[in-house]
C-alpha cells in the first residue's frame, strides 16, 4: 500500500467523521471543522502522492501530523470517541509514513552501493 492511498483512507476519515462529530454536537463551533478542512486538502493531495510527488508527500505529512496533535486536547477534554478515532487514525497514518520514507531511503542507499 503505497502513501496515496493511505492519505485518502485517512482525508475519508477525518471528513466523514469530523462532519459527524460537527452536526452531533449542540455547539456548532467553527474550529470543529478544522479535521474535516485538513481531510478535504489530504484529499486533493492523495492523487498527487499517488504519483510520487515529493512535495505533496511531505505537506501531507506535515497536515497530518498537526492534525493528529490538535485532536489530542478534544479527546482528553470531552472523550469523544470521533475525535479519538480520527486522533488515532492520524498518528497510525504519520506513522506509517515515517517508516516507509525509512524504507525507501534505505533501498535508495542499498541501490547505490
Amino acid at each position: 500500500m503505497n502513501n496515496g492511498t493511505v492519505m485518502l483512507f485517512n482525508a475519508i476519515v477525518l471528513l466523514v467523521l469530523g462532519l459527524i462529530s460537527y452536526f452531533n454536537s449542540d455547539v456548532k463551533s467553527g474550529t470543529a471543522l478544522i479535521a474535516p478542512i485538513v481531510g478535504l486538502v489530504l484529499l486533493f493531495l492523495s492523487f498527487p502522492v499517488k504519483k510520487e510527488n515529493r512535495t505533496a508527500a511531505h505537506i501531507g505529512v506535515v497536515l497530518t501530523f498537526l492534525v493528529a496533535g490538535a485532536l489530542v486536547v478534544p479527546v482528553i477534554r470531552t472523550g469523544s470517541p470521533y475525535a479519538l478515532a480520527m486522533c488515532v487514525m492520524s498518528f497510525v497514518c504519520f506513522f506509517y509514513y515515517i517508516m516507509n520514507f525509512v524504507k525507501r531511503k534505505k533501498e535508495r542507499e542499498a541501490a547505490g552501493n
